[in-house]
């Protein structure tokens, strides 16, 4: 019963230190809607004690209300034509730095113009903001795809999917790193981080870059030994350098 008690006292602390922090992130979102939405009806925030999930959705609506607001106010009209506004984030990682935490689907604009605009999912773990290209684990969707399929991506941006080799090469024109986690049957985790990679694009066959050098964590690097230089395969255009196709070897399985 000690043990217990003492783990609520700790538990009621933290929230308190969390709810200053949402409250001090509420106010400086505030802030920014002063100044780059001037139409903006200002929300007060109560200074009487809320819960901590309340503030958290209080923070959630103002951080929507301010990309939607600055999606009008940045659009560009003349006499005969408007120009739709686009998102200012470059990536997942812009959005954690603007505060947000809770993972889930946002837009990006990694290209700042409406061709690039597109949705990812964030993840918000480690300090980061991950930009995710790829997941995979239930096989409830089929990765034996085509060239076109997977330079424009499939799959449930919710669940398994490819973002699409097209994004993932405009994602990488800015300095970008790789995160890997892998979850074994067994239950076992395993990440390799590598701090810079590149996707080219169409025209070079989308060949991966990555710096070597640059690999961290527990997952073996056999990444950038392989696969380093080398051109993408799918099962209708064969581009390594294997006498066989190898996308058709492994039918998408890897």
């Amino acid at each position: 019963m000690q043990s217990l008690a003492g783990g609520n006292i700790i538990g009621y602390q933290d929230a308190q230190q969390e709810l200053l922090i949402y409250r001090q992130r509420v106010k400086v979102v505030q802030e920014l809607l002063a100044v780059d939405c001037p139409d903006y009806n200002k929300e007060l925030v109560p200074d009487s004690p809320v819960h901590i999930e309340v503030m958290k959705w209080i923070y959630k609506q103002l951080v929507e209300t301010l990309i939607d607001c600055r999606k009008v106010t940045t659009a560009v009209t003349t006499s005969t034509s408007t120009t739709p506004a686009t998102p200012y984030y470059r990536d997942c990682q812009e959005l954690f730095e603007l505060g947000l935490n809770v993972s889930g689907v946002y837009e990006i604009n990694p290209g700042h113009s409406l061709a690039t605009t597109f949705k990812v999912w964030c993840d918000f773990v480690d300090s980061h903001g991950w930009t995710v290209i790829q997941r995979r684990g239930n096989k409830s969707v089929t990765f034996d795809r085509n060239w076109e399929e997977y330079k424009n991506g499939f799959g449930d941006i919710e669940g398994e999917h490819w973002i699409g080799n097209e994004k993932i090469h405009i994602l990488t024109l800015t300095n970008q790193q790789l995160n890997i986690h892998l979850r074994a049957a067994s239950g076992k985790e395993s990440d390799g981080v590598w701090q810079r990679f590149f996707i080219a694009d169409e025209a070079d066959h989308f060949r991966l870059t990555i710096d070597e050098h640059s690999h961290s964590g527990d997952l073996q690097d056999t990444f950038s030994s392989y696969h380093n230089g080398m051109m993408f395969t799918a099962g209708n255009s064969d581009n390594d350098l294997d006498s066989d196709n190898c996308a058709k070897m492994w039918n998408g399985k890897i």
